[in-house]
């Protein structure tokens, strides 16, 4: 179940970050703030989060998502750069 929930995540991330619009940008925000503290530690679900927020120019929070992160890969950095 907890794969289920973190891919419906992700995709809502993804989803909210090609639409990019004000209310894209609200529902994003507000389901991040809203994420159990355990899917913190899941890098997949982390990276779509950091992919969303730099498309939203939000770079301060995508820097401390970024710092919550314990194993960063190529893909977080790379979302990082965009």
């Amino acid at each position: 179940m907890f794969y289920e929930i973190r891919f419906h995540v992700c995709t809502l991330f993804s989803a909210c970050a090609r639409v990019a619009n004000g209310h894209a940008k609200e529902i994003g925000r507000k389901l991040l703030d809203q994420m159990p503290k355990h899917f913190h530690n899941n890098n997949v679900l982390l990276t779509s989060a950091l992919n969303m927020l730099m498309k939203f120019g939000d770079v301060e929070n995508a820097e401390n998502i970024f710092q919550m992160m314990k194993k960063k890969d190529v893909i977080a950095y790379g979302a990082m750069m965009k």
